[in-house]
């Protein structure tokens, strides 16, 4: 009876094995979407007593491991995390009863008669499709066989003949090509995900390729919400494009999108949701991709502008605290972007995701972009833990009058908002700031290696601040 009952379990534990690991499915059993009025904070385990890792803001998208005792265990950048179920709407897998693959975007069954293929392990999906239950702008160029995209400011073009992919007029080297195949463009699902920001997945037992992007493009980590604006109050998209919602919440019927730089009249503002007239009826935007005031500073117009937001992919840059250097500082040049855009200015990144970039990709970018100003943004890290404050560094060997003094400009103003230790303004020998032609600095915004550092670095009010002195450093720079 005793081997019976050990080979019994044994030939579970192997079934389990079998089928719990198959490489070609996403171990997350469903998706939801944060509903929560304040960033919901994600933990290292199921209780409020274990320590906050991070924050979500309304609206991001989640996979869903298990469910208990009021607690969502989820995959959260790479590892197992848990939230409170209480503020996450889940969006149940639809049965699937024609066995055959489909897509599901952002939680409903994709319409169309393009099927979803699997070649030889990558799965293709359908391009234009997806991309129009996105919100994503995709046409034919039929005489010169390209297939173009856009995406609130983002252009996407491929070369279906030379199989090249440009994003914004740079070629994305190692991307996998568009093919069409029946007169319908595909690509690889997990295109999705690299190029325009989207949380995708496989589902193998439902055979449902998972496409959700239920949040604003480029806003992974939400900003600080403005004062309430007084009724009428004229006001300019920050977002690459923002939602307009029936209801003040994230989980409301979506009534359409406003791109960048659309002016907008706010009639009311509460709980970080303003009020405006769409299309002719009342609808909701998140305040906090809203500049109010108007457009903004004409000496930033039509200038151009590089943010370098350092390290990225394999590179994490400096690991401390429970913090990676290249996430935190993506999140501030993003900021910055979204201020900078509304200004009028003409806002290049270098990443616009997390990839590696060699420094010499970094410095072609900014020269091939015509840039008047180059921003390479960092987090600081010493041996020894009591070095704190925030730096700027600049190089004398091209423009070094000018980069002296946007250097000048932008740490004035980063120290008096930061409130930090003030370590100066300093000539530095930084490949991308060496190389780059144009006036260029590089920031070091605090040591993640100092408890007090470490600690501002991690709120969103810090890193808002952050992109503000950015953004009014160069506004002062070009005045």
């Amino acid at each position: 009876m005793r081997n019976r009952i050990i080979v019994v379990l044994a030939a579970c534990f192997l079934a389990f094995a079998i089928i719990g690991f198959n490489p070609n499915e996403a171990s997350a059993i469903s998706v939801g979407t944060v509903t929560s009025s304040t960033d919901l904070n994600v933990r290292e385990g199921p209780s409020t007593s274990f320590r906050s890792i991070d924050r979500l803001p309304s609206g991001t998208p989640v996979h869903i491991l298990e469910t208990a005792n009021g607690w969502h265990k989820i995959q959260h950048s790479g590892n197992v995390a848990y939230v409170s179920a209480s503020y996450v709407r889940t969006i149940p897998i639809p049965a699937n009863g024609s066995g055959n693959t489909r897509a599901i975007v952002n939680g409903n069954v994709l319409q169309t008669d393009a099927r979803v293929i699997n070649d030889r392990g990558t799965t293709l999906v359908p391009y234009r499709a997806i991309g129009d239950a996105l919100g994503i702008n995709v046409r034919w160029d039929q005489a010169n066989r390209e297939v173009h995209a856009q995406d609130g400011n983002k252009r996407v073009m491929f070369q279906i003949d030379q199989k090249k992919v440009f994003v914004d007029g740079n070629e994305i080297q190692g991307a996998v090509p568009a093919d069409i195949r029946q007169g319908v463009t595909y690509v690889p699902l997990r295109f999705f995900a690299q190029t325009f920001g989207a949380d995708v997945y496989w589902h193998q037992t439902s055979r449902s390729a998972y496409v959700s992007r239920l949040f604003v493009p480029g806003s992974e980590v939400l900003p600080t919400p403005p004062a309430p604006a007084p009724i009428g109050t004229e006001a300019v998209v920050t977002a690459s494009s923002l939602n307009v919602r029936s209801a003040p919440n994230a989980s409301a019927p979506r009534l359409g999108g406003l791109p960048n730089g659309t002016i907008v009249i706010v009639e009311s503002e509460s709980n970080g949701w303003a009020q405006i007239t769409f299309q002719g009826q009342k609808g909701y935007v998140s305040s906090s991709f809203l500049n109010m005031g108007g457009p903004a500073s004409p000496g930033l117009s039509g200038k151009t502008i590089v943010l370098d937001a350092g390290h990225g992919g394999t590179d994490p840059g400096a690991v401390a605290g429970g913090m990676n250097e290249k996430d935190l500082i993506f999140d501030v040049a993003k900021r910055a972007e979204r201020l900078l855009t509304a200004a009028g200015a003409n806002v290049v990144m270098t990443r616009d995701r997390d990839i590696f970039l060699s420094l010499a990709e970094r410095v072609r970018i900014a020269e091939r972009s015509n840039a008047d100003v180059f921003i390479s943004v960092h987090a600081n890290a010493f041996s020894n833990p009591a070095a704190n404050g925030t730096e700027t560094f600049y190089s004398t060997r091209y423009s070094s009058q000018s980069s002296k003094k946007l250097a000048e400009d932008i740490h004035r103003i980063m120290v008096a908002k930061l409130q930090t230790t003030d370590r100066g303004v300093k000539e530095g020998n930084y490949h991308v700031i060496r190389e780059t032609t144009m006036p260029s600095v590089l920031l070091e915004l605090g040591f993640m290696t100092n408890s007090s550092d470490a600690q501002k670095l991690r709120t969103d009010a810090y890193r808002q601040r952050s992109a503000e002195a950015i953004f009014e450093g160069l506004q002062q720079y070009f005045k």
